[in-house]
């Protein structure tokens, strides 16, 4: 898939940015996600987080349809 990627410059500076990551416990196939938001001056804006089962199988490569999936 990164041959599909295109990087395009923005036309301004951003003023708000965020970040996402999914954690995935093998044990208990639960997904623990988290999503921060910050200003400019990397200063907190909002944050959220989620735990769910997951309903689709660990296959390697294939780790963005199991965090997805609803």
């Amino acid at each position: 898939m990164r041959s599909r990627v295109e990087e395009i410059p923005l036309p301004r500076t951003p003023l708000t940015v965020a970040a996402a990551d999914v954690a995935y416990s093998r044990l208990t196939h639960r997904m623990y996600a988290a999503v921060c938001c910050s200003r400019s001056r990397f200063s907190l804006l909002e944050q959220r987080h989620a735990v769910r089962i997951a309903r689709f199988p660990y296959l390697p490569g294939l780790f963005a349809f199991r965090e997805s999936l609803r």
